[in-house]
């Protein structure tokens, strides 16, 4: 959506469009400490907040399936294909997972 804005942005690569993005209000505040490049521009490492806000919790039975269906779409990724989880290029983490596979256990 945002490179659709204008042509001018449209016709740059990924990592200008990303330069423009990240210089933009409010975008530059919320996402410049977020998305880490290297010396290239190539992007190394992101994160993004994910609220489970469907999630009860008082009910255990719907955090493990939140937390295995969360592990199942991770590994079910193309960039995650023929991985082990370990060494998956794109996951979620939480401190709560660490209760909600106690939960599982």
């Amino acid at each position: 959506v945002y490179a659709n804005v204008t042509e001018e942005v449209h016709n740059l690569t990924f990592f200008d469009q990303l330069d423009v993005f990240l210089s933009t209000e409010p975008y530059n505040g919320l996402y410049k400490n977020d998305i880490v490049r290297d010396e290239n521009n190539y992007v190394t490492a992101s994160r993004a907040y994910v609220q489970f806000d469907q999630i009860n919790a008082y009910d255990q039975e719907q955090q493990i399936d939140a937390l295995n269906s969360e592990t199942e779409i991770a590994g079910s990724l193309p960039v995650n294909s023929g991985k082990d989880a370990e060494d998956w290029h794109l996951f979620s983490l939480g401190d709560i997972y660490y209760a909600w596979e106690l939960y599982g256990v």
